[in-house]
């Protein structure tokens, strides 16, 4: 009797709790990836360059641990005119001109704003980027037009190659859980010149100065090139490619006054098509390798003067201004000498006490100046003294 009370109580009890008020009821938290906002599309030669960044975040603000992978979306749309396009377009003539510009306005934007809805129908998928191949699309470079952590290259096929308008989108994953498309972009492929060639260089004191052969033809091999100009890139050990061109280059040379000599530097020209940024470039040159030597000696010291008593003679001249000096050598001949031979290491100053010298005996001075390769300037203009006597 005892056993069945206590059962049931206990049955009591565990009804009376769930006797409550009952709360809402919430769908499941799911968790989709942001799409993918920052986006960049341009064209390179025969190539269109993609890139972008991964999200962080999903569309709820909270932390992404990983991206899963990335998918690129493409639809293809031929600019052509059909035949029943065009008996549109001859109608819509008789209606007025104006109309029918308004129309061809609307249509060229609705191809550049290209509908999500129509894209997620239409277009194909190019490739499926899995995380573990992230490291094969990393921006390696510092080119100022491709931005992004990542870059792909899509080929283009060079038939029709103005006739048609490529639109491209992106999607993330995240485990299973894809984003909406990125912002849809839209590129109409045009000749774009081929690289320039025959590159050579010439290093100088101050500058290396780049020179190139215009090329003769555009990628789908028409003629003239339609060149506007030419940017100019550089690669080094410790930077990515960077365009060292400050803006378009309309001659076949350039200048580059930042370098350093000793360094190993790899130069491309491109060719452009169009006068302003961002350029419509043609693929790299073929590369050039330069490695500076500094071959050239300091400037020769001017302004050399002495004073002299019975057991010195001191010497001062005007400074070198060269950033790489390593400082002055002082030389001598005396009556009895036929050649200069120096006095001493190098010095950092520009006055030098000689306490060497016999009176009554004529002494013959020169300085020269050396850079930190070993370079050595000529000799200045020489000063006679005979201690004891003065300036002879």
């Amino acid at each position: 009797m005892k056993k069945t009370l206590s059962v049931l109580t206990t049955s009591l009890v565990l009804l009376s709790l769930c006797c409550g008020k009952k709360g809402p009821i919430y769908p499941p938290l799911v968790r989709i990836p942001k799409a993918i906002e920052e986006f960049h599309a341009l064209q390179r030669g025969a190539r269109i360059i993609l890139s972008w960044s991964n999200p962080t975040a999903y569309i709820d603000g909270s932390s992404l641990g990983e991206i899963t992978r990335v998918e690129i979306w493409l639809l293809i749309k031929s600019d052509k005119v059909t035949e029943d396009e065009e008996g549109t377009r001859q109608e819509t003539e008789g209606e007025g001109q104006e109309e029918a510009a308004k129309g061809e306005g609307e249509r060229k934007a609705d191809v550049e704003a290209a509908p999500a809805e129509s894209f997620s129908e239409k277009a194909n998928l190019v490739i499926s980027i899995a995380s573990e191949h992230f490291s094969e699309y990393r921006n390696q470079t510092q080119e100022q037009n491709v931005v992004g952590g990542f870059v792909y290259s899509h080929p283009l096929p060079l038939e029709d190659l103005k006739e048609k308008t490529y639109t491209f989108g992106l999607k993330a994953w995240a485990k299973k859980k894809e984003s909406d498309f990125s912002t849809l972009l839209s590129i109409k492929p045009e000749a774009i010149p081929r690289p320039p060639t025959s590159l050579k260089a010439e290093v100088l004191e101050d500058k290396i100065q780049i020179e190139w052969a215009a090329p003769e033809k555009n990628i789908d091999d028409s003629s003239p090139a339609e060149v506007k100009g030419y940017t100019i890139y550089r690669s080094s050990k410790d930077k990515g490619m960077r365009r060292v061109s400050p803006g378009l280059i309309t001659d076949t040379k350039f200048s580059d006054l930042e370098f350093q000599f000793d360094e190993t530097y790899m130069y491309y020209v491109r060719a452009s098509a169009s006068e302003s940024s961002p350029f419509l470039e043609s693929e790299n040159s073929e590369p050039l390798e330069i490695i500076p030597k500094d071959t050239f000696p300091p400037k020769m010291p001017d302004g050399l003067v002495a004073i002299s008593g019975e057991d010195f003679v001191s010497l001062s001249w005007d400074i070198n201004r060269e950033s790489d000096l390593a400082g002055y050598r002082i030389w001598r001949k005396s009556n009895d000498d036929k050649r200069y031979t120096p006095l001493g290491e190098l010095i950092r100053e520009n006055v030098y006490n000689d306490t060497t010298v016999k009176p009554n005996k004529r002494y013959d001075y020169a300085i020269t100046a050396v850079d930190k390769t070993g370079n050595e300037s000529q000799k200045s203009k020489s000063i006679s003294v005979t201690p004891g006597r003065g300036l002879t």
